[in-house]
């Protein structure tokens, strides 16, 4: 069994098989591989531009980790905060 009855693609050396030689399908991954890899860089650049926009209500630095604005939480709720291990 030979790798071109795998990657039917792929031209043989001997045989005048039809497809690219192996170093032109590696240049071909390779150049797309760096074509995704800036539009994904480009896009996630946007994104981060357009989410600091200033009508998002983006929160003080001091409120980060801080949950206060976006839950309500009833007043005779109970809170537990520790446990107890046996």
């Amino acid at each position: 069994m030979s790798i071109n009855n795998i990657y039917t693609g792929v031209r043989s050396t001997g045989s005048g098989g039809r497809g690219y030689s192996y170093g032109v399908q590696a240049t071909h991954q390779l150049a797309a591989m760096f074509i995704i890899l800036g539009a994904s860089l480009l896009s996630g650049a946007l994104t981060g531009l357009f989410l600091r926009l200033k009508f998002w209500r983006q929160l003080d630095d001091e409120a980060h980790y801080s949950d206060a604005e976006f839950f309500e939480i009833p007043e005779d709720f109970e809170r537990v905060t520790a446990t107890a291990r046996e």
